[in-house]
């Protein structure tokens, strides 16, 4: 049996409550990894209110999957700095393959298999051709 492939979701937030919580998004985006894969979602909280703080904290321990990088606020980093905050976390954590989503609901969940199923064509073929090189 092959052993399940570590797979990181990114996401920067500031006050995502209603994508959050009543969107349900970080469960709709754990329920769309398929089998095969470990996911784990990095949530990078930057320029929040400590009560979002707090939500996301408490979503991350009733989760071990769901993990909160609190940036601070103020942080004047910006977006790209959580995004790449987030991102270094997921590698440092073993990640083999990882997927940046805006956590307002603008990135669907619902593309998360495809994109996967299209990662791992492209990944085939590329271990193929460098098998070919040596």
């Amino acid at each position: 049996m092959n052993p399940e492939k570590k797979i990181a979701v990114v996401m920067p937030a500031r006050e995502e409550r209603k994508s959050i919580q009543e969107g349900r998004l970080l469960e709709r985006v754990l329920d769309e990894i398929p089998k095969g894969y470990e996911p784990s979602l990095y949530v990078s909280v930057s320029n929040a209110q400590p009560d979002f703080v707090d939500l996301m904290e408490d979503i991350s321990s009733q989760e071990d999957r769901i993990k909160t990088i609190n940036l601070g606020n103020p942080d004047p980093r910006g977006l790209a700095y959580a995004y790449l905050y987030g991102l270094r976390q997921a590698v440092n954590d073993g990640a083999e393959m990882v997927i940046e989503m805006d956590s307002n609901g603008a990135h669907d969940p619902i593309y998360i298999r495809e994109f996967l199923d299209r990662l791992e064509k492209g990944l085939l073929f590329l271990q193929d051709l460098a098998r070919k090189v040596k």
